[in-house]
């Protein structure tokens, strides 16, 4: 929101809410030592807005003059994206019902909390099953033809029995 003359008026501390000067010191030996520096700030809009910000710098000679060369992207809608994966993925894993994801090979890619406590298995050893391991009566032929079914209607509803790990 500033002016280009605005701007030019003002340091790297006027935007960032959280830089201090020592920490701005610091930076700049880190970036002259190492040549970039990838990260991610806020930044403060001129109308007091602070927002997320994406930033990249290089350290560079220019004219005698030590200077850095920045590109800042705004990432307000990424993280605001982020957030909402975040909510839905939280929700999925905490589901009072169980949810398993499986592959069209049959094996696991995904089980929240509710299937581990009711399967009696961890995370991670039922990721590294398959179907077929917790379904008794499920033979790979069954499950070409169910997959066959899933893809042309879309989704698909059958009774199963399953197998807990006791």
């Amino acid at each position: 929101g500033y002016s280009n003359e605005e701007l030019l008026g003002l340091t790297i501390m006027d935007i960032d809410p959280d830089l201090s000067e020592d920490r701005y010191a610091s930076a700049w030996v880190e970036l002259r030592d190492s040549g970039s520096l990838w990260f991610e700030a806020r930044h403060r809009a001129k109308d007091g807005r602070i927002y997320p910000v994406e930033v990249s710098a290089r350290h560079m000679q220019f004219a005698g003059r030590e200077l850095l060369c920045t590109f800042v992207r705004d990432i307000s809608e990424r993280k605001r994206a982020e957030e909402a994966l975040y909510l839905t993925q939280s929700s999925v894993d905490r589901a009072p019902s169980p949810i398993i994801w499986h592959d069209d090979k049959s094996n696991f890619v995904y089980a929240n909390e509710d299937s581990c406590a009711l399967l009696g298995y961890s995370k991670q050893e039922l990721l590294s099953m398959r179907v077929t391991d917790i379904d008794p009566d499920l033979t790979a032929d069954t499950a070409a033809l169910l997959w066959t079914e899933l893809r042309r209607s879309g989704s698909l509803w059958f009774e199963a029995r399953i197998r807990a790990k006791d």
